[in-house]
């Protein structure tokens, strides 16, 4: 596994946990 994929996973995870976050506020 690459660095980047790797960080494209995490960035992906975290986007996904902001957009839930976000939603739930609302």
């Amino acid at each position: 596994v690459t660095d980047v994929s790797a960080k494209l996973r995490v960035d992906a995870r975290l986007q996904r946990q902001c957009e839930a976050h976000e939603y739930s506020k609302k």
